[in-house]
């Protein structure tokens, strides 16, 4: 199941392509130890990490910098050094740091701004479908599951619609080291683009701060709680991560959502005569093959979990795909079926403390961004019979780099 990519411990490329076998193998014993850590794989044991955010940290930035651990080439630290200092967020803090970057960003994520962007998706949609639905066959995540959601997150943030590719290009190179699979020079790229996505981000920051707007970054660095404010190196920090996660994450939902409804031309019937559906088959979604497949904390004390116990140090990945097949949480967990009761109750925004703070604005381009493809699209299918797809190969991130599927125009 392992491999070696210079010195990372990885995960072989047949597993990542399909790992959910592998995931109900890790269920069947408590907590694995493995070269990248204790592998967390069943529900409730994944519950007890997340839930105890003071014992299992995602401060990971003082265990060698990175998600799997790699030491920085000399060549990576000298690029580092031409870039600003990174700051601990929402998503790399604990308890009580993190309850000061929560309250202070959710401001930018009350349910009247979420309600704001939601009237601007029909147009985003509907502009991106226009393109290629008179052609009968698309590459579904070039052409929708990529501009869709990083238009949004640019135009939440404020960035200009002139800078998506570029915005594309550094999203992607942050979460690329993700993956668990790349080489050093590899790894040297993408710092690199991590500097100039921090040059591009802390200009627009430093002009909001003289000229506010109406947009998420304005709201970050106006931001005021009892007096505390956000620094612009906490702001420019906890830009670029809602840049990655509000499209990554989404882009992959929607890849995966399509490669159902290509093979299930009944569901997409189903949900076209009863659009109140497609919330469920949304949550089905997150549940069955969520894009965000694990993430890892650090114990910072000894800890029993699933009979295990996970030393001092160690570094523990929280495998929240496997917790959602766990048959001891959910009935028939590997069938993908919307209209099971199980809505809600999955890992895939994760849970407790760091439950993400932009789900309700991913569910609301989720259901628009569905909705309006199946309004649009009828007797959706692969569009050949064989290599229709290929699947990105990353340990963290489950989505697709190419789907090609042909439809008919309703």
């Amino acid at each position: 199941m392992m491999s070696t990519v210079t010195g990372t411990a990885v995960v072989a490329e047949e597993t990542l392509l399909d790992p959910y076998d592998y995931y109900a193998l890790l269920r069947d014993h408590p907590v694995v130890e493995s070269p990248v850590g204790y592998l967390v794989s069943r529900y409730n044991d994944i519950l007890e990490v997340l839930q105890n955010p003071t014992v299992f940290s995602s401060n990971l930035r003082g265990d060698k910098g990175t998600q799997w651990g790699d030491e920085p080439t000399p060549e990576m630290l000298a690029a580092l050094a031409e870039g600003l200092p990174e700051r601990n967020t929402m998503v790399t803090s604990d308890p009580p740091e993190h309850g000061r970057f929560k309250a202070l960003a959710s401001k930018g994520f009350l349910p009247g701004r979420v309600r704001k962007v939601e009237e601007s998706l029909h147009a985003v949609v509907q502009d991106l479908i226009d393109g290629f639905v008179d052609d009968g066959t698309v590459e579904f995540v070039r052409r929708f599951a990529i501009p869709y959601p990083l238009t949004v997150i640019a135009d939440f943030l404020g960035c200009d619609r002139a800078d998506l590719e570029r915005l594309e290009r550094w999203s992607d190179d942050a979460v690329a080291p993700l993956s668990g699979r790349l080489n050093d020079d590899e790894r040297l790229r993408c710092v690199k683009s991590r500097i100039e996505s921090q040059d591009y981000m802390i200009q627009r920051i430093r002009v909001r701060i003289a000229n506010p707007t109406d947009d998420l970054l304005s709201d970050l660095v106006t931001s005021e709680v009892d007096g505390d404010r956000l620094e612009d190196l906490e702001v420019l920090s906890m830009a670029l991560g809602l840049l990655v996660a509000g499209n990554e994450s989404t882009r992959a939902t929607l890849g995966n959502g399509m490669a159902i409804l290509a093979q299930r031309p009944e569901l997409a019937e189903t949900l076209r005569a009863d659009a109140s559906r497609i919330p469920q088959f949304v949550e089905e979604v997150l549940r069955y093959d969520p894009p965000v497949q694990m993430l890892f904390r650090v114990a910072k004390e000894e800890r029993e979990v699933g009979g295990t116990v996970i030393p001092k140090g160690a570094r523990v990945a929280v495998i929240f795909a496997s917790g959602n097949r766990d048959p001891k949480r959910f009935e028939q967990p590997a069938t993908f079926e919307p209209s099971c009761p199980r809505q809600g109750t999955h890992l895939a925004f994760g849970h407790g403390e760091h439950h993400c703070i932009g789900a309700a604005l991913a569910r609301a381009e989720l259901r628009m961004g569905f909705g309006a493809l199946l309004d649009r699209m009828d007797d959706i299918r692969p569009a050949r019979a064989d290599d229709w797809f290929r699947r990105t190969a990353s340990v963290t991130f489950r989505g697709f780099h190419e789907l090609h599927v042909a439809f008919g125009k309703r």
